[in-house]
């Protein structure tokens, strides 16, 4: 997905030393992103919800930490990757009927928002 959107999406334009300095950010905080949602699928009881909006808040702030030191088009594509990521995830949270992942998507993407 994140060379796809890189390589494809006619909304990013970057020279291609950044394109791939930024596809190795994303591929590494891939595995941290999937974390977020993983304890919430693999526990039953309500400390699934708590462990999500942690885990969720502090992917967040590592995503501001990172783009902090990002500047125009760079910072611009992070942006639209991470909006793109949650409204996949959003739609197929909605699909599932999970109003709680829904509403932490929700909350991922109006953060990212604030970013821009």
């Amino acid at each position: 997905m994140v060379h796809e959107f890189l390589f494809s999406d006619p909304k990013v334009s970057l020279s291609k030393e950044s394109l791939l300095k930024l596809q190795e950010h994303l591929v590494k905080a891939g595995p941290a992103f999937k974390a977020i949602f993983t304890p919430y699928f693999e526990k039953t009881d309500n400390t699934r919800y708590d462990d999500l909006t942690r885990k969720m808040e502090n992917f967040i702030k590592k995503i501001m930490k990172y783009s902090a030191a990002l500047q125009g088009e760079e910072r611009k594509a992070l942006i639209l990757f991470w909006n793109e990521t949650a409204d996949i995830i959003t739609a197929d949270c909605m699909q599932m009927q999970v109003q709680y992942l829904t509403n932490c998507c929700n909350y991922f993407i109006w953060e990212i928002n604030k970013l821009s």
